[in-house]
C-alpha cells in the first residue's frame, strides 16, 4: 500500500511564512479597528477631508477634479475617495474604514522594511502596532494624505533596504528592478502630495551612498539608474494629467500641480507657530522618540562581543534617511500643520520597535519578551487613551454641529440644489447632498482667512477671488452656510458683497452653535 507523499520542507515553510502572514495582518487590522473607534463618532475632523470627499463625490457624477472641485494637490486621494465610494457607498463610514485599512497596509509595509534589513518578525510586527496606535495622534484620526501614502513610502523604503543589504552582503550593483521597485511606490505616492519627492531622493540617495562605499557603482550606470528611477517616479503624475489633454484641459491640470504649490509655499508660518507645532510633534511622538533613542545608544556603545540583532545598522541608517527626508518635506512646505508631522511617524515606529528589543534584552530571556511586549503595548495604547477621552470630553461626537447644520441645509433645498458654504467645513455640501456653487469650495480659497499661515493676502488658485464671489451670489444659490464666529476673519470686500446678498435675496432659516460661534443657514426667498 503506497505512503501518501509527505509535502517538501520548503512549501512546509512557505504554508507556516504565510499563515504568519495572514495573522499579522489580520491583528495589525484588528488593532487599527479597535484604536480608530473613537474617529468614527466625530464628523469633520479635518477641512481635508470634508474637501477630498467632494471631489470624490462630483467626479463619480462626471465632474473631473480641479474643474468641478479645484484643489492643489495631486488628485490621487480623490481617486482613492472615490474608488471608495463607488465600492462602499458615499459615506462618512467608508472614508472612516479606509483609514484603517490604510493604516493597517502601512503597519505591514513596516514589517517588510524591518525583515529587509534583517530584522526579526517580532521587531516588524512591534514596528507595526506601534504605527497603529501613534497613528491617533496629530490629527492622523483623520483618513488624510499622510495617513494615505504612508503604505507606498514603507514599501518604497522596504525595496531600498532590501537593494542596499543585496550590496552589502554581494557587492553586487543596483539593479533596474530595484529602480522598478522602489520608484512605482513613490511615483504612486508623488499622485498623492508631491512633498514625496523628499521620500523619494533619500531612498535612491541611500542606495548610491551604500554602492558607492562599495565600489559597485559607475558613474554610467549611476547616470543611467538617475534616469530610470527619475522617470519611473514621474510616470503616474503625468500619465494622470492624459484625460486632461485629451479634452483640451492641460493647463487645468497642470497648474494645480506643478504651479500653485510653488504659490503656496511662499507664505509660511510665523517662527513661534512653527516651534510651537514642532514642540507639539515631539511631545506626541514622545514614546517613540525615547525608544528611538535607546535604539540609537544600542548601536553606539553596545560592544560588538554582546552581539548586536541582525541588520541594525543598515535600520537605523535607513530610517536616519526616512526621517531626515519627512523634516525636509515638512520644512519646504513651511506651514507646519500638525498632520504634516505624521510624516515621522513611519520610520520613528520602526526605530521605536527597535530601542523596545534593546530594552528587553538587557533583562534575563524569561523576562525579555514579556517586557517586550509590554512597553510596545504601552507605547500603542497611551494616544489610544488620550483620544478616547477627547471623546468623552465632547459626548463621543453623538451631538455634531456639522451634522445639524447639513440637516437644516437639507430642509431648505433639493438634493443637487447649489449651495454656498462661506467659512465653514466643506463636508457640509456632502452631508447635506447640496451641489456646488463654485469650484472653490475650500473657503481658504475663496473668502476665508481664517488661517493665519496662508497670510492676508492668501490666493492659491490665483484667481480674482472677489469676482468669483460675486459670480456665486450672481446664480443665487439654494442655501448659503456663514460661521457668524468667524466673520471677522472673511475677506473684507467678500463680506460686503455676501452681506448685501443676504439682506436682499435670503432669509435666516436656522442657526446652529458650533465650536467658536454660532453657525447661519440662510434659505433663498
Amino acid at each position: 500500500m503506497p505512503y501518501p507523499a509527505r509535502p517538501s520542507l520548503r512549501r512546509t515553510r512557505v504554508s507556516a511564512g504565510m499563515r504568519w502572514w495572514v495573522g499579522a495582518i489580520g491583528f495589525l487590522f484588528l488593532a487599527a479597528f479597535v484604536l480608530r473607534i473613537p474617529a468614527f463618532f466625530p464628523v469633520g475632523l479635518t477641512p481635508d477631508e470634508g474637501l477630498y470627499m467632494v471631489q470624490a463625490r462630483e467626479w463619480l457624477r462626471g465632474g473631473l477634479p480641479y474643474l468641478a472641485v479645484w484643489d492643489m494637490h495631486p488628485l490621487g486621494v480623490p481617486a482613492v475617495f472615490a474608488a471608495t465610494f463607488a465600492l462602499l457607498g458615499e459615506s462618512l463610514f467608508s472614508i472612516r474604514l479606509l483609514g484603517i485599512i490604510s493604516v493597517t497596509a502601512a503597519a505591514s509595509a513596516l514589517i517588510l522594511v524591518v525583515r529587509a534589513a534583517g530584522g526579526s518578525r517580532s521587531t516588524g510586527l512591534a514596528a507595526g502596532l506601534l504605527y497603529v496606535g501613534q497613528s491617533l495622534l496629530l490629527n492622523g484620526s483623520s483618513t488624510n494624505t499622510e495617513i494615505l501614502f504612508a503604505p507606498l513610502v514603507a514599501l518604497s523604503m522596504a525595496a531600498t533596504l532590501r537593494t542596499c543589504r543585496r550590496i552589502l552582503e554581494g557587492g553586487a550593483p543596483p539593479a533596474w528592478r530595484d529602480m522598478l521597485l522602489m520608484g512605482v511606490p513613490i511615483g504612486l505616492a508623488l499622485v498623492m502630495k508631491s512633498v514625496v519627492v523628499m521620500e523619494g531622493s533619500a531612498a535612491f540617495l541611500l542606495v548610491v551612498l551604500v554602492a558607492w562605499r562599495c565600489h559597485a557603482l559607475t558613474l554610467p550606470r549611476l547616470a543611467g539608474l538617475a534616469l530610470c528611477y527619475a522617470m519611473v517616479c514621474a510616470a503616474p503624475i503625468l500619465l494622470a494629467g492624459l484625460p486632461y489633454l485629451l479634452r483640451g484641459e492641460l493647463l487645468a491640470y497642470a497648474f494645480p500641480n506643478f504651479v500653485a504649490p510653488l504659490n503656496y509655499i511662499t507664505e509660511s508660518a510665523s517662527r513661534t507657530e512653527a516651534l510651537r507645532q514642532v514642540a507639539l510633534a515631539l511631545l506626541g511622538f514622545c514614546w517613540a522618540f525615547g525608544l528611538g533613542a535607546v535604539a540609537l545608544v544600542a548601536l553606539v556603545w553596545r560592544p560588538r562581543a554582546q552581539g548586536r540583532p541582525a541588520g541594525l545598522g543598515l535600520l537605523l541608517l535607513g530610517c536616519t534617511f526616512w526621517f531626515a527626508a519627512a523634516t525636509a518635506g515638512i520644512v519646504t512646505l513651511s506651514k507646519f500643520y500638525d498632520h504634516y508631522f505624521l510624516t515621522w511617524l513611519a520610520p520613528l515606529s520602526v526605530v521605536g520597535a527597535v530601542g523596545a528589543r534593546q530594552l528587553a534584552r538587557s533583562l534575563r530571556p524569561a523576562e525579555a519578551r514579556l517586557a517586550f511586549a509590554l512597553v510596545v503595548l504601552a507605547a500603542s495604547l497611551s494616544p489610544w487613551a488620550i483620544a478616547l477621552s477627547e471623546r468623552v470630553r465632547t459626548g463621543f461626537g453623538l451631538r455634531n454641529p456639522l451634522v445639524e447644520v447639513a440637516r437644516d441645509v437639507s430642509a431648505v433645498i433639493r438634493p443637487g440644489d447649489p449651495i454656498y458654504v462661506v467659512n465653514e467645513d466643506p463636508i457640509i455640501y456632502m452631508l447635506a447632498h447640496g451641489g456646488v456653487a463654485t469650484p472653490y469650495v475650500f473657503p481658504q480659497h475663496l473668502a476665508d482667512q481664517t488661517d493665519s499661515r496662508l497670510g492676508s493676502d492668501s490666493n492659491p488658485a490665483m484667481i480674482d477671488q472677489l469676482q468669483e464671489v460675486a459670480r456665486v451670489l450672481g446664480q443665487h444659490p439654494r442655501a448659503i452656510v456663514l460661521h457668524r464666529g468667524r466673520w471677522s476673519s472673511v475677506r473684507p470686500d467678500a463680506a460686503g458683497l455676501i452681506t448685501e446678498a443676504l439682506a436682499r435675496d435670503y432669509h435666516l432659516a436656522n442657526t446652529v452653535e458650533g465650536a467658536g460661534g454660532t453657525v447661519e443657514i440662510w434659505g433663498l426667498r
